[in-house]
């Protein structure tokens, strides 16, 4: 089985490689190869790409999307990364002061919504949209 699930993230071969002896990315798919073990309904991902380079972020963003739609899982995913929501959802929901402030999809929130949302997009680059983003992909989870 770890063999299966290393490959299934992109690191066939690398079972008998020590923690010290793999990057930060690499390290982030042994933790989803962990995650998918037990194959799951619904994975929760915390920040899964906070300190890696924007590269290995984009890489490990389309690497949840592809484990969704293969596992036909439904994954939530929390994160600060604009370009990761962007990448990986279907749905956003904005989480400021303990609430909810905004949900619906991406194109929705960047075209409008809460003005610290909208301070957000223009921060991060975007025409317009500070908190967290929860993604949710729900493509090819069962209903």
């Amino acid at each position: 089985m770890v063999a299966e699930k290393l490959r299934m993230v992109g690191l066939p071969g690398t079972q008998s490689k020590m923690p010290s002896e793999l990057s930060g990315g690499m390290r982030k798919r042994v933790a989803l190869a962990r995650s998918i073990a037990l194959e799951p309904e619904v994975i929760l991902y915390d920040e899964p790409t906070t300190g890696l380079d924007p590269v290995t972020s984009e890489k490990i963003a389309e690497l949840l999307v592809d484990l969704n739609v293969r596992l036909r899982t439904t994954s939530v995913v929390v994160t600060h990364d604009i370009m990761t929501a962007r990448t990986v959802s279907d749905r956003v929901a904005f989480l400021h002061q303990g609430r909810f402030q905004f949900v619906g999809t991406f194109d929705e929130a960047a075209r409008g919504g809460h003005p610290v949302l909208q301070d957000y997009f223009r921060a991060m680059g975007f025409p317009c949209g500070t908190g967290t983003f929860a993604a949710v992909k729900t493509e090819g989870a069962p209903r």
